[in-house]
């Protein structure tokens, strides 16, 4: 490659080489290629930088390399290949940095950069040989995101890709790696070497070793695998494809075991990515048999006498026999878990919550909250011994209690919240409603009146001209009854403004208190009475506790910090619409015999239908989201046509049968007219950009604008969401429809919205006809028209008839034929006598664009 250590790369050899290069990176696939140095950190034996090349000498080829290809973005540069036998790593990282920083002060910024670590880059080493080292290098460009810790890991006995049989899947060596991965920053991996031999212990270990991989893929981004072709066609772990074509049973057993093939008919408007009816009702079937299976990590016992060593050896052997477990319900049994965390710095942050805290509520989502409740996590708090805070083994658990505040639940019906009350009774669950954006909205309408107050009380004493000191006094023991909460005042606002901004159902009297949704003072009360006794705890002196410790749990972005706002009055923990803003515990003094712990945070390990769901709850982020059609299908199957239409101001366009369709709204339908009105449209063509509607759309799905609220088991949705969709229609009369297409009426491709139809249009009503069918109704019917089945006389009247082609004129309208000069005289008059005003009869007129993209007239 390099004639001289350090010199300039043969251009005979560098030729030869990126012809090879260019071969790959032009394959239709579009791939990533690998750009690496085989030379195990050596040159001639001597290790680089510890007695072998310079630093310097290294770096000049990376050097030549990153210039090369600097403006290809699909190069990925290997510095290394499995570095071996290092003496000392902090002087390979050193060598590692120095390649780092050739490459991207050659120019190349965008490509990712593979850093190697010892022991043949083993990806069981790393977290506790290179891995610290490495983890500290930087990137010139700013970030780490571009750099990839760079792991091997075969299936074979020794770890060497050598024999044909494999035994193990390596998944216990990725979950310590994932571990490590997020435990330092959620740093990435590439296991850019695997594989096994084509033998069935290779098929079923490699197989369950991808699955994890493309489930950790946040932390482990790809992997690659052998297939050496004309280069040695005699490995014993190659995938070549044979000389016939057909592939390995490797690969088609193990790598493509882990891709879903999507099969369905086409004429089916089932969408490939949600489940029927009956796949559904099998997979809650599994789920509540594997329920027991779903637990939270636990904190292991320990006493204070241990080391930090000790205990931090102990929660990691713990957390990580939880991830196998999880781990072998996703891959064994093909079960769809929640994103749940996998740093178990966060698991963390929830064991000293939960052991500060006597009362812990776990705040939930209103419109489904069984999917935010974790019920292991219940059963945990009772189960968590020793005085405050320390987790000692002799003192016994069973004193903690539990509830369930449900939040957001000014989104339900009464009737709705008396359904899940009666549900949480059955079930003896504690439990509360709660709306902590009702409680914000009371408090501001509370400052907004003061303020007025205030104002029209200055404006008084300006108009009088004095003002007296009885009056100052006053006027300030008003303005601090905001804090206070005055009881003469908040009786005056909860019959008046809490009424006027949000109307209850029926009167007060009439409601049945469980479904009532408390105000902060009714919050707090509910605290103090659903706490064990003080008295139950005491610390290491054997003192009681002064004040209730109340930790507030909870998926991302279910209100946690919205509701410590509300309760305190004033903004004092940051809150954000991205999930995941608290990234540490918070204690907040709430009042002298309450105190709040705010957990991060947690998406706790539970079972899901499909990814569409995950994304409708507001699991998944909206914005990473590539597949949207399940998620857009769920809801136009959960919102009605009418509900949509109004809302948006669409007339949607459904397909008929002859269409292909079932006159049902389809998530197409749905987000074709959403585009077209908005105006949104992809680049090219102009086609609607139906992704980016897919995402404004599911956006007002989460955030209540589209209101959907799931029932309590065995209650029929339509039935439990009847009333809202009602409220909805009422809300939404009378606003004006966006336009149906972008195309204007003139055009040859116009086509007319639902709104624009006449009655004449459609001859048959109340069939869903699609636009095909009502332009053959129209056109048949038409006077004069080609496709009329009138007959040319009846009872001697004449009928009108075509007369578009010469043969149709070749009949008089009373039935005797016409031949010669007469026949073309009939046609031409039938078709106008002068087809080109202004030219002679033999001349062809201007050629006029037609609008719409309809061609030359």
């Amino acid at each position: 490659m390099t004639p001289t250590l350090g010199g300039t790369i043969s251009s005979t050899f560098f030729a030869r080489y990126d012809a090879t290069v260019q071969s790959a990176l032009s394959a239709s696939t579009s791939p990533y290629v690998i750009i690496d140095l085989h030379n195990y950190a050596r040159w001639n034996g001597a290790i680089i930088g510890q007695g072998g090349p310079t630093n310097d000498q290294f770096t000049s080829v990376w050097s030549q390399l990153a210039a090369k290809y600097a403006n290809e973005p699909r190069i990925i540069f290997g510095i290394m290949n499995e570095p071996h036998d290092i003496p000392s790593i902090p002087d390979w990282a050193d060598s590692v940095q120095a390649a780092i920083n050739a490459i991207r002060a050659a120019g190349a910024t965008s490509q990712y950069l593979l850093m190697p670590g010892s022991s043949y880059s083993s990806a069981q080493t790393l977290p506790t040989e290179a891995g610290p080292y490495l983890v500290k290098l930087t990137d010139p460009i700013g970030g780490t995101d571009k750099l990839l810790f760079d792991v091997h890991k075969y299936l074979d006995s020794d770890n060497s890709g050598t024999h044909a049989d494999c035994v193990t899947n390596n998944v216990d060596v990725l979950t310590t790696l994932v571990s490590w991965l997020q435990e330092n920053g959620n740093r990435q991996a590439i296991l850019s070497e695997t594989g096994g031999g084509n033998t069935a212990s290779c098929e079923t270990d490699l197989g369950q070793e991808l699955a994890f991989v493309k489930e950790n893929s946040d932390s482990i981004v790809g992997f690659t695998v052998w297939a050496a072709g004309a280069f040695d066609d005699t490995y014993v772990l190659t995938v070549s494809p044979n000389a016939d074509g057909t592939d390995q049973p490797l690969w088609t057993d193990a790598e493509r075991r882990n891709v879903k093939i999507i099969q369905s008919n086409a004429n089916s408007t089932q969408n490939p990515y949600l489940l029927s009816e009956q796949e559904e009702q099998s997979t809650i079937k599994k789920h509540r048999e594997n329920k027991q299976r779903l637990r939270v990590p636990r904190r292991p016992a320990w006493t204070k006498s241990m080391t930090t060593a000790q205990l931090d050896r102990q929660e990691k052997d713990a957390f990580l026999e939880w991830r196998r477990g999880l781990a072998q319900l996703q891959e064994g049994d093909n079960l769809l878990l929640t994103p749940f965390e996998r740093n178990i710095e966060v698991w963390r942050q929830l064991w000293r919550v939960l052991e500060r805290s006597r009362l812990v509520v776990q705040i939930v989502d209103a419109r489904n909250p069984l999917r935010f409740r974790c019920e292991d996590l219940e059963e945990y708090v009772q189960d968590i011994e020793g005085p405050e805070g320390e987790g000692e083994r002799s003192s016994g658990g069973g004193k903690r209690r539990n509830l369930l505040l449900i939040n957001k639940a000014d989104l339900l019906t009464r009737n709705q919240r008396l359904r899940w009350a009666d549900y949480f009774d059955s079930q003896g669950i504690r439990y509360a409603f709660f709306s902590a954006a009702k409680a914000t909205a009371l408090q501001e309408a509370r400052r907004e009146a003061l303020a007025a107050a205030r104002e029209r009380a200055e404006q008084t004493q300006q108009d009088a001209g004095s003002v007296e000191s009885d009056d100052e006094d006053v006027e300030n023991d008003e303005i601090d009854s905001e804090d206070g909460h005055s009881e003469d005042y908040e009786t005056e606002l909860s019959s008046d403004e809490d009424e006027k901004l949000f109307e209850e159902d029926d009167p007060i009297d009439a409601q049945d208190p469980r479904a009532k949704v408390l105000s902060v003072l009714e919050l707090e009360d509910l605290f103090l009475s659903a706490a064990p006794p003080l008295t139950d705890f005491t610390d290491l002196a054997g003192n009681h506790p002064s004040r209730l410790v109340v930790g507030l749990v909870g998926y991302p972005n279910v209100g946690k910090s919205s509701t410590i706002n509300s309760l305190l009055g004033e903004k004092k923990v940051s809150v954000s619409s991205t999930p995941g803003k608290t990234k540490h515990f918070q204690t907040i003094h709430l009042s002298d015999s309450i105190m709040l712990c705010d957990c991060p945070g947690l998406v706790f390990p539970q079972f899901a239908t499909t990814r569409a769901d995950l994304v409708c709850d507001g699991v998944l982020p909206i914005d990473q989201l590539r597949e949207y059609t399940g998620p857009a299908a769920l809801v136009a199957k959960r919102i009605p046509t009418e509900v949509l239409e109004l809302t948006y101001g669409l007339s949607i366009k459904t397909k008929g049968v002859e269409e292909g369709g079932d006159g049902k709204i389809t998530a197409e339908d749905l987000l074709i007219a959403y585009a077209v009105g908005r105006g949104f449209s992809r680049s090219g063509q102009g086609n609607p950009d139906e992704a980016r509607a897919a995402r404004h759309i599911l956006k007002d799905y989460v955030n209540a604008k589209i209101l959907f609220c799931q029932p309590p088991p065995d209650v029929p949705e339509d039935e439990f969401n009847e009333e809202t969709h009602s409220l909805a229609l009422k809300r939404a009369a009378g606003k004006k429809r966006a336009p149906t297409s972008r195309v204007v009426k003139g055009a040859v491709t116009f086509i007319p919205g639902s709104g624009t139809l006449s009655a004449s249009d459609s001859p048959q009503p109340g069939q869903n006809q699609g636009h095909s069918s009502r332009t053959l109704d129209r056109t048949f019917f038409t006077e004069n028209s080609g496709l009329s089945a009138h007959a040319f006389v009846k009872g001697g009247r004449e009928i009108s008839r075509a007369k578009m082609y010469p043969h149709q004129n070749a009949v008089a309208n009373d039935g005797t034929q016409l031949t010669g000069r007469r026949a073309r005289i009939a046609a031409v008059l039938a078709n106008g006598v002068e087809s080109h005003p202004g030219k002679k009869h033999h001349k062809k007129g201007k050629r006029v664009k037609v609008r719409g993209g309809g061609g030359y007239d």
